[in-house]
């Protein structure tokens, strides 16, 4: 995954503990920036499942 894009929220000042997401086809890698070898990858279904979830508040 050397060659993969990550990218930061905007919120994200600094390189302390900011969440990276990268596009990887049909899945979507999560990695925390301070541990950048250990990755979370699901598919993109999930992910949408999930960004829109926080949208509508439902993890309050």
């Amino acid at each position: 995954m050397s060659d993969t894009r990550w990218f930061k929220a905007s919120r994200c000042v600094s390189d302390h503990h900011c969440v990276e997401v990268a596009d990887l086809d049909a899945e979507v890698g999560v990695r925390n920036s301070q541990r950048p070898e250990d990755v979370l990858i699901v598919p993109k279904a999930v992910w949408r499942d999930l960004i829109a979830g926080v949208k509508a508040g439902e993890f309050g």
